[in-house]
């Protein structure tokens, strides 16, 4: 025969189940865990093994009368010595909550196959008495009591009168008037900054036209989380509402303000001959513009012309990429058909031109050329003034002019809602 005993890993006794309440025989279950090894510590070999479960009142006697729950013989699998069972859960008998009422210790003894009990029994902890919360000594007082036995017509008026309840006074319960009976609103005053307010019925409170001064709102109060988008508008703000005492030194950055106008300028201090054959260059403007918008350039020379009485002209344009030659419609002219002498005639002579363009660097270019049928008349150009002024947005339609297709900016495009063209 081979010896075991068990080692305890968890406490006996975990849940209690009740079915129902009022009943003095209440099943319930104990759930048990332990180890079983054999003499040498090492827990037993892995099988079926019958064992039986006892609970005792007594923690050696065998005598049946000390006998309280039989678990009878079941069919148990160890694994690693691991012994697992509910107690009182089928195919084990109930366990009634009658053994646990003033019946002193309980013991668990646990028999394994043929083996004598093994000793020493557990002693049963204190959860498994929860059994008698089923029926505790005040659920069965109360059980006693009929149904709808109690009324407040049953219950005793302490000696309050009419129009009083019972209160505590700190010390003892004691009969005093009802504060909240028939009570009403005496008399609500509006403070600064509001009107209305009345002495009984339904009041109405309003803020005051300018009732909210700076020292009714405490610092920090109003930030971007307490005002929706959109809300403060122009109709919202009286003129000169916002001034540079209202505006934090620092508080408004790059990023708040909307890309503003830019202006660029080239220009020439010298007197440039002019070809015939093909477009002249007189100066550029360079600007690197923040995003996509509109640039409006405007040039500027004075234009000589002399050697011949006959027919003798200027054209100057302003383009991005010169084509060498006139541009149709982008083009202004100078000069007359004939001359009362073969002197220096000057012309003053103005280009402009709008482009709408994307963000990034920019490089216009003002340029110019003369037509004369005379192999003797020439042409100048003097001091040319070209300059550029960027702008975000327009407040209008800026109408296409047809050009070359090597010259033509973007058309049809829209900026910040509005309506933009490409040059004109």
């Amino acid at each position: 025969m081979k010896n075991f005993r068990h080692i305890l890993i968890l406490a006996v006794a975990i849940s209690v189940i009740f079915i129902t309440i009022g009943k003095a025989d209440v099943p319930g279950i104990l759930k048990y865990q332990g180890t079983l090894t054999d003499t040498l510590g090492e827990p037993i070999t892995d099988g079926t093994y019958f064992v039986r479960f006892i609970i005792w009142n007594d923690s050696l006697s065998t005598d049946p009368a000390n006998e309280l729950w039989n678990s009878n013989i079941q069919t148990y699998l160890v694994l690693g010595g691991l012994l697992e069972s509910t107690l009182g859960e089928s195919p084990t008998p109930t366990i009634s909550s009658d053994i646990f009422f003033g019946t002193g210790s309980l013991f668990l003894g646990i028999t394994v196959g043929t083996e004598p009990e093994l000793r020493p029994r557990i002693k049963l902890a204190s959860a498994p008495f929860a059994f008698k919360a089923a029926l505790s000594d005040t659920a069965t007082v109360a059980l006693s009591v009929p149904p709808n036995s109690i009324s407040l017509q049953s219950l005793t008026k302490s000696s309050a009168d009419s129009g009083q309840v019972i209160k505590w006074s700190g010390s003892a319960w004691v009969a005093a008037p009802d504060e909240t009976s028939d009570g009403d609103i005496t008399s609500v005053i509006a403070g600064s900054g509001l009107t209305g307010g009345g002495s009984s019925g339904d009041i109405l409170i309003a803020i005051k036209s300018s009732g909210i001064i700076s020292g009714h709102i405490s610092l920090n109060a109003v930030g971007s989380i307490q005002i929706a988008a959109n809300a403060v508008g122009l109709s919202e703000m009286d003129n000169n509402a916002v001034g540079s005492p209202q505006i934090i030194d620092n508080s408004i950055t790059e990023i708040d303000i909307l890309n503003e106008p830019g202006l660029a300028q080239g220009r020439s201090a010298t007197i440039i001959p002019l070809s015939k054959s093909t477009m002249t260059e007189l100066t550029t403007v360079s600007m690197l513009t923040p995003t996509s918008g509109f640039v409006f350039v405007q040039g500027r020379v004075t234009i000589s012309l002399d050697s011949t009485t006959g027919s003798n002209f200027a054209y100057m344009q302003i383009v991005v990429n010169s084509t060498g030659d006139t541009v149709s419609g982008m083009y202004s002219k100078v000069g007359a058909s004939n001359y009362p002498s073969s002197g220096q005639y000057s012309f003053n002579c103005t280009a402009q031109r709008t482009f709408f363009l994307t963000g990034g660097p920019q490089t216009f270019r003002l340029e110019a050329k003369y037509l004369s049928p005379s192999g003797n008349a020439e042409a100048k150009a003097i001091y040319p003034v070209l300059t550029a002024i960027f702008f975000p947005t327009s407040y209008g339609t800026v109408t296409p002019v047809a050009a070359d297709p090597n010259d033509k900016p973007q058309t049809n495009s829209s900026a910040n809602g509005k309506s933009l063209g490409a040059d004109e």
